[in-house]
């Protein structure tokens, strides 16, 4: 189990991205997310696959506009009407449980360098996830952190696009919630790290954040900046 040392540094706090940064989703939960649906909806994988896309990017412009995420539910709810479904509540809740079933067989892989968070975690930093949700809600991303040993215990704060104040990266009031729950006296002690320059960029943009941005396997570079 990784431990934490009080030990003093410029960066108080590092707040992480989860989808590109932490973890990716797993290619065999899409072909069978693709292929359930295309068993109950009459559709092929390859029309459901576009369906995805085309929601994906249309609920990410809306939360980039407004800056408050729309729940997973809704998105699939959405998702599904536009492949045929009629709304029955006991219906949609069995199709969506399965999903959520399917999410669970096919977790997402982790793709962070825990020996980067081992390293920070001794210069006695503190961390949050900071993530924008899609089909894919927080509290499913919260349980596959739970179940993974070594990162169950490292992050302290949620903040997910889909639930409390369904605060959308770039939403500058999610380093409010960061400075006050850790106390940080400015925004420079925290260093944001993600993949995505029109989210996790903007959001340090607007709000003063550090900013590092995820490309490859570069999380050594971290270290840099603590």
């Amino acid at each position: 189990m990784l431990t934490k040392l009080k030990i003093m540094s410029k960066i108080k706090h590092v707040s992480f991205d989860f989808w590109g940064t932490i973890a990716n989703p797993n290619p065999e939960f899409y072909k069978a997310r693709e292929n359930y649906l295309s068993e109950i909806t009459h559709q092929t994988p390859e029309f459901i696959r576009d369906k995805f896309r085309f929601y994906k990017l249309e609920y990410e412009a809306l939360g980039k506009k407004h800056l408050v995420g729309v729940p997973a539910q809704t998105q699939t709810l959405a998702l599904l009407e536009s492949l045929g479904f009629k709304y029955d509540r006991n219906s949609f809740n069995q199709i969506y449980g399965h999903l959520v079933e399917l999410y669970y067989k096919f977790p997402p892989i982790l793709i962070l360098d825990l020996n980067v968070i081992s390293n920070l975690m001794g210069r006695g930093l503190t961390f949050s996830i900071t993530c924008n949700t899609g089909f894919l809600d927080g509290e499913m991303v919260e349980n596959w952190l739970e179940k993974n040993t070594l990162l169950c215990d490292v992050f302290e704060l949620f903040i997910f696009s889909d639930k409390n104040d369904n605060l959308f990266k770039p939403n500058p009031l999610i380093c409010q919630k960061i400075m006050k729950y850790f106390d940080c006296k400015s925004p420079t002690q925290i260093l944001h790290v993600g993949d995505d320059d029109t989210t996790d960029g903007e959001l340090c943009r607007r709000t003063g954040m550090q900013y590092f941005k995820v490309v490859g396997n570069n999380y050594a570079d971290i270290l840099n900046y603590v």
